[in-house]
């Protein structure tokens, strides 16, 4: 099966992060420009992976988009854009 739903994709989320180990690596996030309108959010963001170190090793630029519910905000889109 090419993809997994529902309870598949909480299992395979809690069995994957049980695995992992630390990198020593830590993520920096800054530059947050965030808008809400009713139901609906976006948040951009700059996300550095910084090593041990403190040296970046990656660098993105990320959107989320967010919807609104009874029990608060969902994510419903996430996008990365590699920088330089």
């Amino acid at each position: 099966m090419p993809y997994v739903k529902g309870d598949q994709l909480r299992s395979f989320g809690d069995t994957y992060f049980k695995t992992l180990k630390p990198s020593g690596q830590t993520v920096r996030m800054s530059d947050y420009d965030v808008h809400i309108s009713g139901t609906i959010a976006w948040a951009t963001y700059t996300q550095e992976l910084i090593d041990g170190t403190g040296n970046p090793v990656r660098k993105q630029r990320e959107i989320r988009v967010l919807e609104r519910e009874p029990a608060g905000w969902k994510i419903v889109f996430l996008g990365l854009q590699p920088m330089k």
